[in-house]
């Protein structure tokens, strides 16, 4: 009898530490999802606070091409927008391009044969005034406040 005794008291010890853990375990699930909602919920909040402007890019379809999108002598396209990263060693810069066309000069049915290109840059290496030459495209955009850069990752 002691024996029966001992296995049941073992067992409902057993089986009432295992509820206590998948109980615990599940707070613990339920905290995490909680903080990872906060957590998103901020980083939509400082995407949508994050300055931005607007460039008008005119075009004709008789082949003259506007001043973005004119060929590049020295083979740097002229920058459509520039977002220095925290620490100002890298930059991303965006620039607008047109798309090779077949022989009409024409993009394909469906396709406006415009791409907007971004790429990582490093900005560590050059000058303030190389920034100024590269960006003349973006007089009328605004400027961005000096307490609040992009952070790129």
């Amino acid at each position: 009898m002691d024996l029966v005794q001992f296995f049941v008291t073992f067992f409902s010890c057993f089986l009432s530490l295992l509820l206590v853990a998948a109980v615990v375990w599940k707070i613990k699930q339920t905290c995490w999802a909680s903080r990872r909602r906060e957590q998103l919920m901020r980083e939509r909040q400082q995407m949508a606070s994050r300055p931005f402007a607007s460039v008008a890019v005119a075009l004709d379809a008789r082949g003259e091409q506007t001043e973005l999108l004119q060929p590049v002598v020295d083979g740097v396209p002229k920058p459509v927008a520039m977002e220095p990263c925290s620490g100002g060693k890298a930059a991303v810069l965006t620039v607008l391009m047109r798309l090779p066309s077949g022989p009409s000069g024409l993009p394909p049915p469906g396709q406006s044969g415009l791409i907007v290109a971004s790429a990582l840059i490093d900005v560590s290496q050059q000058k303030p005034t190389d920034f100024k030459d590269k960006s003349q495209a973006l007089k009328n955009r605004k400027a961005l406040p000096p307490a609040h850069q992009g952070t790129c990752v």
